[in-house]
């Protein structure tokens, strides 16, 4: 009788993940509570790698203009110049070398993502995998009234109720072409975002290690 193949525990999958993924980097897309900031979390544990966002970085770098800052508080996005001035260089910092990184959004803006990629691999981080997180406009409203409810994302200022559509807007025509430069490289994962959070993070898992052993 022939014996059966065990699948591998997700134990066993985020052992192949981590080895085929080194110290390269995963980008994570998705519109505003698509659940970027839980699953890079998660991400993150599961690989033990640092997190780096560019609106994390632009809402807090001393160096950001005021125009910059204002623009992200807004919902929008900072002027690219300045953007890719001041965050590029946090791939290159030396508290990082070795590591993988889970980068949260990084060059969401059409015209950015080369330079981004660009730098990644020049700062031993190349970009292995881009994740979109899909979700449609009526989930992303309904997470944003309960996180109006429950506190759980502070007091952010992008995150007012009339700058939603400004972010769906910035999405549709800054971002889409971005996730078209990762898709047309075969590096683009889609998952749907609408589940609960260990589904969400089951089949970002499950992709990944597809990705990994398909390699192989």
């Amino acid at each position: 009788m022939k014996q059966l193949t065990e699948l591998p525990t997700a134990e066993q999958q985020w052992q192949t993940i981590t080895h085929w993924l080194g110290a390269g980097s995963i980008n994570i897309f998705g519109l505003p509570f698509a659940g970027k900031d839980t699953q890079g979390a998660i991400l993150a544990q599961q690989l033990n790698a640092p997190v780096i966002g560019g609106g994390d970085i632009m809402r807090s770098d001393a160096a950001v203009s005021a125009a910059g800052r204002e623009a992200v508080n807004s919902g929008g996005m900072a002027p690219q110049e300045e953007f890719l001035q001041i965050v590029t260089p946090y791939l290159s910092q030396e508290r990082l070398a070795g590591k993988p990184l889970v980068l949260s959004s990084l060059g969401r803006w059409d015209g950015e993502q080369q330079v981004i990629f660009a730098a990644a691999d020049e700062a031993g981080h190349p970009i292995q995998a881009a994740i979109l997180l899909t979700i449609g406009p009526d989930t992303m409203r309904d997470r944003w009234q309960t996180s109006q409810a429950d506190g759980s994302r502070g007091d952010r200022a992008d995150d007012e109720e009339h700058k939603l559509d400004v972010r769906m807007r910035e999405f549709a025509d800054k971002t889409q072409p971005v996730l078209d430069f990762y898709r047309d490289k075969g590096l683009l994962i889609e998952v749907a975002g609408m589940g609960d959070v260990e589904a969400v993070a089951a089949a970002v898992r499950e992709q990944l290690f597809a990705r990994a052993t398909a390699q192989h």
